[in-house]
């Protein structure tokens, strides 16, 4: 991780100052490049209002997942599916990761999840469909 950070002259001064620090992350790959990202698994948190995805990288460069959440309301089929897109955050070589998709405020009723995505090669897919009911 590379920070870049602002510094502030020695000098005292009657103003607010504000400063800064930002991360840059930096990758190195060695060949030959393997990325092997999987899915785990998805678990609904309802006292969070949030998707907690599961996901594991046993290669040897980071992997990322992109993909498309929708949730479809089967009480009210007149209403529209919502379509969210999970975050695509790197997996890093040999760790496991939870990443979190928001959930907007649902009205009670019972809700079909289904989750579509893959990793950068768009070979590995993965996907998942669950029901759940918001009291």
């Amino acid at each position: 991780m590379l920070w870049i950070q602002e510094k502030h002259a020695a000098t005292p001064s009657p103003m607010v100052k504000a400063r800064f620090r930002i991360g840059v992350a930096i990758y190195a790959d060695k060949n030959p490049v393997e990325r092997a990202g999987q899915f785990i698994a998805a678990h609904i948190e309802p006292d969070k209002n949030r998707l907690r995805l599961e996901f594991s990288n046993q290669g040897n460069a980071h992997d990322r997942p992109s993909g498309t959440v929708t949730l479809e309301n089967r009480n009210n089929q007149q209403q529209a599916p919502i379509s969210l897109s999970l975050p695509k955050r790197p997996i890093l070589p040999g760790k496991k990761a939870s990443q979190y998709v928001l959930l907007p405020t649902l009205p009670t009723g019972t809700y079909m999840l289904t989750l579509e995505g893959h990793f950068y090669d768009r070979q590995r897919v993965f996907q998942q469909q669950m029901e759940f009911r918001v009291p």
